[in-house]
């Protein structure tokens, strides 16, 4: 029904911008390509700040080679970030896979560690002020780069200092991806409830409509046998405005409140022609504050009143929807067929309703329902303030 419902209306305007948001970024593949990859130089560009204002070898290294350093340093992370993302994650780990999971992690582990180890080689052994800072400056780490190859990649392996460096540069990045997943998670399961929620509002209609319209129908018959033509003509008149809106107009997210408030009169009106003896009566008031309403949202409490009220002299349908400084209020109240309410089942009317008032107005409504041996009643306020 609803193209948007209540629960993205918690936080109405920011929610639907973030959502719209991230269907932009995942539904345009260079847009994607194209902020990752603004992401990985701004992480540089910082990791470039940091070197410069922080006491290590670093800074004393002429700027080319930090900048180098720190693009090596960075694609040494996203050789372990992608494949670990788009490869180990979804479709080992997801799929359970543990075993095969930890394997791939640590072969993108060594990966890295050996890449790190290459780097060290390529660009701190070959750059002789470099070499000369770092025996001044950090002799324990000058020594260590005059070992082997193996011998650095194996104690960078054994120590973790790979892996755990590794885990704090990772740490932003992964956050950030594992929260825009939670994020579209979140968002398919409120589309995945609204879809659910559509299909009981179908069902909820299509019992409705031909059960009122075969009571109609059997009304129409009655009257054209009694030769009361042109009030026939009325009731035809009207259960066609009442399909048409119903099929066609009521399909959008919300409708104007004055068409609702005429579904639910010409409803009224209809139903009450087969009901010889019950009283029935509806006012409708309102101070303009309020111009739209979920389509259809108070046609279960109208049936229901009509289904189980008793048609007998002392028999009513009292009914008043009232819009008040952005404040609707429904009231009705019945009398009750003792027999008819012993037969009765189900309730996925009222049930729908329930659900819908909590998918449009969380937290900005209330329904009561009360019931005795002789009257059933249902009051509902919903705060329509912004």
């Amino acid at each position: 029904m609803e193209k948007l419902g209540a629960q993205i209306q918690i936080v109405e305007f920011s929610q639907m911008n973030i959502e719209g948001l991230i269907q932009k970024i995942y539904g345009h593949k260079y847009l994607r390509i194209g902020l990752h990859i603004i992401f990985w130089i701004i992480f540089s560009g910082v990791q470039f700040y940091l070197n410069s204002i922080s006491f290590n070898p670093y800074k004393s290294f002429p700027d080319y080679i930090d900048v180098v350093l720190v693009v090596a340093g960075t694609l040494s992370i996203i050789l372990f970030y992608y494949p670990f993302v788009y490869f180990v994650l979804p479709r080992i780990f997801y799929k359970r896979r543990f075993v095969l999971g930890i394997i791939f992690t640590i072969l993108l582990v060594i990966l890295y560690a050996f890449y790190d180890t290459i780097r060290e080689n390529l660009i701190l052994k070959n750059c002789t002020l470099c070499m000369a800072s770092l025996k001044t400056a950090n002799s324990g780490y000058y020594h260590f780069l005059q070992a082997s190859l193996p011998n650095r990649l194996f104690a960078k392996l054994v120590s973790l200092g790979s892996v755990i460096g590794l885990l704090f540069s990772l740490a932003l990045p992964l956050s950030i991806k594992l929260g825009m997943q939670a994020l579209r998670h979140q968002f398919r399961s409120m589309q995945l409830a609204k879809e659910n929620l559509q299909l009981e509002f179908n069902f909820l209609r299509s019992q409705v409509n031909p059960h009122f319209l075969f009571n109609t129908l059997n009304n129409i018959y009655g009257l054209i046998l009694n030769d009361h033509k042109e009030k026939s003509a009325g009731v035809v008149a009207r259960l066609s405005q009442f399909l048409r809106y119903s099929l066609y107009e009521s399909n959008d997210d919300k409708v104007l409140l004055e068409k609702e408030q005429q579904l639910l009169k010409d409803y009224i009106d209809l139903e009450s022609i087969r009901l010889n003896h019950t009283k029935v009566g509806f006012t409708y008031e309102t101070d303009g504050s309020v111009n739209t309403i979920p389509p259809m949202l108070l046609i279960p409490v109208v049936e229901n009143a009509f289904k189980y009220c008793s048609d007998k002299l002392d028999g009513y349908i009292d009914m008043n929807l009232q819009v008040r400084n952005k404040i609707i209020s429904f009231h009705s109240k019945n009398s009750i067929d003792t027999d008819r309410q012993s037969m009765a089942v189900g309730g996925i009317g009222l049930s729908n309703l329930d659900k819908r008032l909590q998918l449009y107005y969380p937290g900005k409504h209330q329904c009561q329902v009360s019931s005795s041996e002789k009257e059933y009643s249902v009051s509902i306020n919903i705060d329509c303030h912004e």
